[in-house]
């Protein structure tokens, strides 16, 4: 499941070098506030799966985070 919530992440990281290997054009600039969009979910996507695994899903009383 995490990976699978990485994975927008992932294609905005590949929008971004896309944008900074390419010429400047409005083309490429049209796909920043969709990459920009696409982690900004991604990520509370992320952190709403952390919450609900560990009060919800995880059974031991002691949680270790990385």
């Amino acid at each position: 499941m995490y990976g699978l919530i990485l994975t927008p992440i992932l294609v905005a990281a590949i929008l971004y070098f896309y944008y900074f290997i390419k010429t400047d054009s409005s083309e490429t600039r049209k796909l920043l506030p969709s990459a920009i969009l696409m982690a900004s979910i991604a990520q509370f996507v992320l952190a709403l799966w952390v919450i609900i695994y560990i009060s919800c899903i995880h059974s031991d009383s002691v949680v270790y985070e990385n």
